[in-house]
């Protein structure tokens, strides 16, 4: 056990960031002395190594570019990844006092403190596990955290070319819900919180999941903090958990590593984490494939697989309605091809009306896999257990302020069949070659269709040698139909729309349905395709040095380009509504308009900053403009960022007299000139807490 327990720490200590590397490997170096000679020597090496690669990057941080440090910065990791990588295995251990002879009884190994194998794997794979997810961890800190010099407090991992309208609705969204609850508001309907009109927030972005969550990061260390974290730890999680899936698939460390990179760091994955945390946070469709495939191996029991897939659809429904609406139907429709695809000899006939007894070999309790239609029917059952409990949230969507048409065309918002083929500006490799044609493709956080020529090179190579299989069956099947339906309802190519009609133009008509935009369902190609290339990388004949080459193609192809900073976004909230400055001129409940408006500010995140002290009209939670706002000509102006027509001021004032606003807020450091949508009221702003406070008492 002590010399597994040494292994533990070097396989957790080499993969620190570059920072702690030499002290974590003289840890392991003082640990492990008189007790293991290699490791010993490991310890030692990384102690020196690290050592110099520190210093030297301290000498250089002032001279050499940020490309040069960055690749000495990975190229470190890497050599760390591949120290922990060893100390996992043991490789090159020497000490005769840790070998057993190959005639060794099992009695004798006990007499000598030495576990079983079986043991012994199982902790392996612990390790490893252990070791890929602190290999994802460091590299979605590199990626992600260190171009925003992990100042996680006043930066965003978000989109620094677009307006803030997404991450401040969800950045509103992580106050909200622990807020409501906790003050026994009603958390679904507003009333009047965000905007005039009531709102239904189940039918916005307000990831009620991930918000309650988060809950206890959000009251000690604000807002903005747990946006980094949940964006941080996004891809992360969804490149280990997919690990862990193709390594029950595969059982191979490298193939699974490579499988998880591939999903969790997809071009999917950080196209969206621009703007869209509801559409990033992933991790729950790799889950639910996991815990499909290891109740197929018999691995889990009926009922508890039952209730994950139900606690994780109801998660799932917290995070994206719009993901779970179409991961129902599609994973149903996995489960289907998975029973006619699988073979007569991959069912156990338990009997009839028997149930599944436990085997014990070797003091291993296993279960016999679940047969061909009864997972299938566990999964549904599943899913209707979730369906049940959340009863109160389907009718509080379809009969209290239901949505009525689709929230944008989906024609507008398909898969452009180029856009598998052609980088688009957030990646790193021919992105801005590309973009005078990727433009074409669609707004930035919504593209996330490209693959790469190595990736689809690889994945015609799958089909090639694995077709014949049944999973592999399965894995082409869900492949082919999600990329195909990602196109929409007719063919778009560099936004001209033919009249080919597809396959999704017969449900983009159906309710709920026509709430699913079809480029979203790119996600589904992206899980497929990470499982079929960690298949292909286990299990192919195609020789070790082409395949390698071949996997470090598809890396190099779908590298994001974190060069450019685009997923860092500065965040400013003013005094004036964290000091409670505000309390001094203006009830409680108020009114106010702040500016710039809805979409084109953080009014809803500054907002929720007073703790719901203030409420405001437009402020942006909902897909579309509400129609009680659209009665004023004068949001018309708001939107504009100036006056509009020649009885602005009429309109103007009238809005502040119908509407009970008692305030109108502008940001000192605005930048779309809306101090002259009020040089008509001729008002005298007060200045307090890096904003223009112009209060409209009198125009009442």
């Amino acid at each position: 056990m002590l010399f597994r327990f040494n292994k533990s720490i070097a396989a957790a200590a080499y993969i620190l960031a570059l920072p702690l590397t030499f002290l974590a490997g003289l840890l392991v170096w003082f640990v492990a002395q008189g007790r293991d000679p290699w490791l010993e020597a490991q310890g030692r090496r990384a102690t020196l190594f690290n050592l110099a690669i520190l210093g030297g990057y301290l000498v250089l941080t002032r001279f050499a570019p940020p490309v040069f440090l960055m690749v000495l910065w990975v190229g470190a990791l890497i050599v760390n990844f591949l120290w922990a990588w060893r100390a996992a295995r043991g490789v090159g251990m020497q000490d005769s006092q840790f070998q057993v002879p190959k005639h060794t009884s099992l009695a004798a190994n006990a007499e000598l403190a030495i576990p079983n194998p079986q043991p012994a794997t199982r902790n392996q794979r612990r390790i490893q596990s252990g070791v890929a997810l602190g290999f994802y961890l460091t590299a979605g800190a590199m990626l992600l955290l260190a171009p925003m010099h992990f100042d996680y407090r006043h930066a965003l991992i978000a989109s620094s070319h677009t307006p803030p309208n997404d991450p401040s609705g969800f950045l509103a969204s992580l106050i909200w819900w622990p807020w409501a609850i906790g003050h026994h508001s009603n958390s679904i309907i507003p009333h009047g919180n965000w905007l005039v009109a009531m709102a239904n927030v189940l039918w916005t972005a307000s990831i009620p999941s991930l918000a309650l969550l988060l809950a206890p990061v959000t009251h000690f260390c604000g807002a903005v903090v747990s946006y980094d974290i949940i964006a941080w730890l996004a891809p992360v999680l969804g490149a280990w958990i997919t690990y862990l899936l193709a390594r029950e698939i595969t059982d191979k460390f490298w193939p699974s590593l490579f499988g998880g990179w591939l999903f969790g760091f997809s071009s999917y994955e950080f196209a969206h984490l621009l703007a869209f945390m509801n559409l990033f946070v992933t991790a729950v469709l790799p889950l639910a494939a996991w815990l499909y495939v290891r109740r197929r191996k018999g691995k889990l029991p009926r009922g508890w697989y039952i209730g994950c897939v139900a606690v994780v659809a109801i998660f799932q429904f917290g995070v994206s309605t719009e993901i779970l609406a179409s991961a129902v139907p599609l994973g149903l429709l996995a489960a289907l091809a998975d029973v006619f695809f699988r073979r007569p000899e991959y069912a156990v006939s338990c009997g009839a009306g028997t149930r599944a007894q436990k085997v014990r070999t070797a003091s291993v309790q296993t279960l016999p896999p679940a047969g061909r239609w009864s997972l299938f029917l566990e999964t549904f059952a599943g899913l209707a257990v979730a369906g049940i409990l959340l009863l109160p949230c389907f009718y509080a969507l379809f009969f209290v302020g239901y949505v009525r048409g689709v929230f944008g065309p989906a024609v507008l918002h398909s898969a452009d069949p180029l856009s598998f083929l052609l980088p688009t500006v957030i990646t790193w490799l021919g992105g801005a070659a590309a973009a005078p044609v990727s433009r074409h493709f669609g707004y930035p956080p919504d593209v996330g269709a490209y693959l790469g020529i190595p990736l689809i090179l690889m994945l015609l190579l799958f089909i090639r040698e694995f077709s014949h299989k049944p999973g592999g069956r399965v894995l082409i099947f869900m492949l082919a139909g999600c990329a195909v339906l990602s196109l929409g309802p007719n063919a778009e190519v560099l936004g001209h729309v033919s009249f080919i009609a597809l396959p999704w133009s017969v449900p983009s008509h159906l309710p709920v349905f026509d709430k699913i935009l079809p480029l979203r369902l790119v996600v589904y190609v992206w899980l497929a395709a990470a499982i079929m290339g960690a298949w292909w990388l286990a299990e192919s004949k195609v020789r070790r040095g082409w395949k390698l080459s071949l996997a470090g193609l598809v890396v190099l192809f779908l590298f994001p380009d974190v060069f450019s900073g685009q997923w860092v976004h500065p965040v400013k909230v003013p005094p004036f509504f964290t000091t409670h400055a505000f309390a001094r001129y203006l009830p409680r409940g108020a009114k106010v308009i702040i500016l710039p408006y809805d979409y084109h500010g953080y009014s809803p995140f500054w907002v929720a900053q007073t703790h719901f002290y203030l409420t405001t009209p437009g402020g942006y939670v909902w897909a579309r403009v509400p129609p009680i706002l659209l009665r004023y000509p004068v949001v018309k102006a708001f939107y504009a960022g100036h006056p509009l027509g020649h009885d602005y001021l009429v309109q103007l004032r009238q809005f502040a007299a119908t509407s009970g606003m008692q305030a109108i807020i502008i940001p000192d450091n605005d930048c779309y000139d809306s101090p002259a949508l009020l040089a008509p009221l001729h008002i005298q702003p007060i200045h307090i807490g890096g904003v223009r406070l112009y209060l409209l008492k009198r125009l009442h």
